[in-house]
């Protein structure tokens, strides 16, 4: 009996040893645990961060691209308004010519055609308007583009 005694306050001792050694690691796991919780956090929070500024520099980028819109269509309107005058003195002169020849000839050729509102202008404007004019295309779909992914988020 004495024998049956000693054995089992030995098991005893040997259960509450194993009880303290698994509260131990219980409590580093908790404490792990919460670690990594606020890790999480942390990282979710420098993700919606991340995720504010980009929205900013997209919301800047987006008004930058629209000023430079309104100032291309600016330019665009000015080369076709400082191009309204060669065009009227050229529809003028043209209607003054068509008017002597029909005097003259008595309509027996046919009146010469008007000349189109490009047609009247240098090389070079047309070029610069046609620039002007795909620049802003270019950058009207730039916009349209970063508008979509600001109205998807």
């Amino acid at each position: 009996m004495k024998k049956l005694s000693g054995e089992v306050t030995l098991l005893g001792a040997r259960l509450e040893e194993t009880l303290r050694e698994h509260q131990q690691d219980l409590a580093r796991w908790e404490e792990e645990a919460e670690r990594l919780r606020q890790e999480v956090e942390r990282a979710k929070a420098d993700c919606a961060a991340e995720r504010t500024r980009k929205a900013e520099l997209e919301g800047e980028e987006l008004r930058d691209l629209q000023k430079t819109v309104s100032k291309l269509k600016g330019e665009l309107a000015t080369a076709k308004v400082d191009n309204v005058p060669r065009e009227r003195d050229g529809v003028q002169a043209t209607c003054s010519k068509d008017a002597s020849v029909k005097s003259s000839e008595k309509k027996t050729h046919p009146r010469e055609q008007e000349p189109g509102s490009n047609r009247d202008l240098p090389p070079e404007k047309l070029k610069e308007m046609q620039a002007l004019r795909l620049r802003v295309e270019g950058l009207e779909q730039k916009c349209r583009e970063q508008q979509e992914v600001m109205a998807a988020r």
